[in-house]
């Protein structure tokens, strides 16, 4: 029984777990519970890792996992439109515009999350910018990686913009995906906006449980 006949059997028997499940034609169609779907997206990564590490021609999936696991979940509601599976929905396109902050009115009350968000961002950081450094034998400089931590946060408010931290998953696909320096990000950061600009529609059919994969 190899893995790849797990992971097969897992999408037939998710839509069974589901079939008998009845509800009134004036009600909203009952949800399935988070957890099956949740698990069929984790054991995919987990197979696919697997199977990366055994076959060479694996090892690009293997890196780009999730990416898989959204493409392979989006591409089944594509197909078969199942009514159970709750959808992300339609996506604004285009890029943020640029704004000059204004609410300082808020800035008081704000000050507890933002240090627990300004916590949590280092900690990310400086941990994934740690690990890769020792995977790969150079020095790592971590007050140079929180001035641009810094610099990017200040930027990318004007931009109404999510707190930039160090990602554990992008790195990790930069890492197994080869990517030597820090031209990687500046060519990830126009493929994404290229994605807000044009590709928005796509991402209508990418099931909720999958968004955070």
């Amino acid at each position: 029984l190899s893995l790849s006949q797990v992971d097969l059997s897992l999408t037939h028997i998710t839509p069974l777990c589901f079939r008998h499940t009845q509800h009134k034609p004036d009600q909203e169609p009952p949800q399935p519970p988070p957890l099956p779907k949740g698990l069929y997206g984790s054991m995919e990564l987990i197979i696919v890792y697997i199977q990366g590490k055994t076959r060479k021609y694996l090892r690009y999936v293997r890196a780009a996992g999730p990416l898989t696991a959204v493409l392979s979940g989006t591409i089944f509601v594509k197909i078969f439109n199942p009514s159970s599976i709750s959808l992300v929905g339609d996506i604004p396109q285009g890029l943020p515009s640029f704004s000059i902050p204004r609410a300082f009115g808020y800035a008081t009350s704000l000050i507890p999350t933002a240090l627990l968000i300004t916590g949590v961002a280092i900690l990310e950081s400086v941990g994934i910018a740690k690990a890769l450094a020792a995977k790969n034998g150079y020095e790592l400089d971590s007050n140079q990686e929180l001035f641009g931590l810094g610099v990017a946060n200040i930027f990318g408010s004007f931009f109404s913009a999510y707190p930039t931290t160090g990602s554990f998953s992008r790195s990790a696909v930069n890492h197994e995906s080869g990517a030597k320096s820090g031209l990687s990000g500046l060519v990830m950061g126009v493929l994404m906006g290229c994605a807000l600009l044009f590709m928005t529609p796509l991402f209508e059919y990418i099931p909720q449980v999958l968004k955070e994969k």
